[in-house]
């Protein structure tokens, strides 16, 4: 029986939700991951793109407050932060409708939000290489809440609120995981509802925009699918930027962001280079608040890294760059082989060789959680029928050797935890390493993006036996809140309805995980 028909039969087949189906596959590039932080359990911080700046106060602020009806800002894609370290956190903004290559841009943080009690200023440059965006790693700040804001001559941007990462083991971190989040398919009020949450710090697994067009219902329209140079992914950008609830939620809390496959390219796995590659990574370091430096010249741009909040290490993962080309395509009349022999090869990998040695070395058991935030599932979604075994290759399935190594290496604390994305449908799993240890696995449905009724019916039925599958939720969207304490994580599933622009945010349930009891609790 060919492969995709097998699927098709079952109507089971974990599909990769959020993969464009019409989107051409090709390879990935050559680039590979940074080196390890050698001797340390949490990787040190990259060197910052842009502007680094220690705390010096001027006397007084120097805009006037941000009036939304002054006509068109120049700030019409908001601000926002990222990456926050223990005193130094990275603030974004774009600078919109200047016709000049570079634009001296100021910016302030404070205390209180009427900027009365500055603690760091300065100024800038926005080039026009960069889309007029710009980053300024802001260093030497004082914990607790901060208000950020930028201002060019008499404008002044919208006023955002960050934060440094807390170094207590004992102060409580609330964040918000995001992801899928098709402008089209729905409005942004998952993202709404997250503001009035209040989290320290939001989490976005991938598939921020998507180069291609909504499916089903639809409620609104972006300008272009299949973008092909960077004009293309920067209009893009532009559109799902502008959007005033996710401009609300990025200038509430700090942000950090990994890409799947729609940042990028739909499916991008193995080695061959595609001249999306360099303008499609250009483009999302430009529109995310982020310390990392620019991509290089041959569009090298590794993003994996570490945020360290004390109660809890946030490792962000990147599964798409250094990912082994996908196998078992187009099996054709092999009736009673399950699965190809080519998912078991010990060489595949997801993460890289680098990137592996890299988390291996940093997790450790030191009393403070170690949440794995990553793209794509990474428990055994396979359907079996008939004899036949099929698996969507583009999930963690199709690389069951670099799955074993990555459950053993956060399998040896009991305070790991996978957040994960990508398939539309909230999901609550426990996976079984090597050793026998139970690590757990939060999936967030999508914030907008839905999944095809017939699939969900079918996966229903073909994980409703599975222990390990907790819970499976593939008809809603929306996000999951997690709290975390030195003896627990909460995760709590918050639920909108994305085609109402006036929905309200429900809570479907909560799950528990301690150090003791590993495997999620419904409470």
């Amino acid at each position: 029986m060919h492969r995709r028909a097998f699927l098709a039969t079952a109507g089971a087949a974990t599909l990769a939700a959020c993969t464009d189906p019409a989107n051409d596959t090709a390879g990935a590039g050559t680039s590979e991951p940074h080196e390890p932080t050698a001797g340390t359990d949490t990787p040190a911080r990259e060197t910052a793109a842009s502007q680094v700046a220690t705390s010096a106060a001027p006397p007084k602020p120097r805009w006037a407050p941000y009036l939304a009806s002054a006509g068109a800002p120049p700030f019409e894609n908001g601000v926002a932060s990222g990456d926050p370290g223990s005193d130094e956190v990275t603030l974004w903004t774009r600078v919109t409708g200047s016709s000049e290559p570079d634009v001296a841009v100021g910016w302030e943080v404070a205390t209180t939000d009427d900027f009365t009690d500055l603690v760091a200023a300065g100024s800038t440059t926005a080039h026009v290489d960069d889309n007029h965006s710009i980053r300024v790693r802001v260093m030497g700040l004082p914990p607790g809440p901060l208000f950020y804001r930028f201002g060019i001559e008499e404008s002044s941007s919208p006023v955002g609120r960050t934060r440094t990462a807390a170094t207590s083991h004992d102060a409580p971190l609330r964040i918000a995981l995001f992801s899928c989040q098709h402008y089209e398919e729905g409005w942004f009020v998952a993202h709404r509802a997250a503001v009035q949450d209040a989290p320290d710090l939001v989490v976005h697994v991938g598939d921020y925009i998507y180069g291609r067009w909504g499916v089903g219902t639809t409620v609104r329209s972006q300008p272009l699918a299949r973008p092909r140079d960077l004009a293309d992914y920067r209009a893009l950008y532009d559109t799902y930027r502008s959007d005033p609830d996710l401009q609300q939620l990025h200038a509430a809390a700090p942000f950090v962001a990994v890409w799947d496959d729609n940042e990028i390219r739909s499916d991008l796995a193995g080695t061959v280079p595609d001249p999306r590659d360099a303008p499609a990574k250009r483009a999302w370091w430009e529109s995310q608040p982020t310390s990392l430096e620019p991509p290089a010249g041959d569009g090298t741009l590794p993003i994996h890294r570490a945020v360290d909040f004390g109660v809890a290490r946030v490792w962000l993962l990147d599964g798409r760059q250094y990912r082994s080309p996908h196998v078992c395509e187009d099996l054709e009349d092999i009736p009673g082989v399950d699965r190809c022999a080519a998912v078991d090869d010990e060489a595949r990998t997801m993460l890289g060789a680098e990137q592996e040695a890299w988390l291996d070395n940093g997790v450790a058991d030191d009393g403070a959680w170690d949440l794995v935030a990553q793209a794509t599932v990474v428990a055994d979604l396979s359907v079996t029928l008939g004899g036949l075994t099929g698996i969507n290759n583009d999930q963690w399935d199709g690389y069951a050797a670099a799955r074993r190594r990555l459950l053993s290496s956060i399998g040896r604390t009991p305070r790991s935890v996978i957040l994960s994305g990508d398939i539309h449908a909230a999901m609550v799993n426990v996976l079984t390493g090597p050793d026998g240890e139970t690590i757990p696995e939060f999936v967030t449905p999508g914030a907008t993006s839905r999944m095809d009724s017939g699939l969900a019916a079918g996966l229903r039925l073909a994980f409703g036996l599975r222990t390990a599958i907790r819970t499976f939720e593939p008809d809603v969207q929306g996000y999951v809140l997690l709290d975390v304490e030195p003896q627990q994580v909460r995760a709590t599933l918050r639920t909108v309805d994305p085609l109402d622009p006036a929905s309200t945010p429900s809570t479907l349930g909560q799950w528990v995980v301690t150090p003791d009891a590993r495997r999620p609790q419904h409470i």
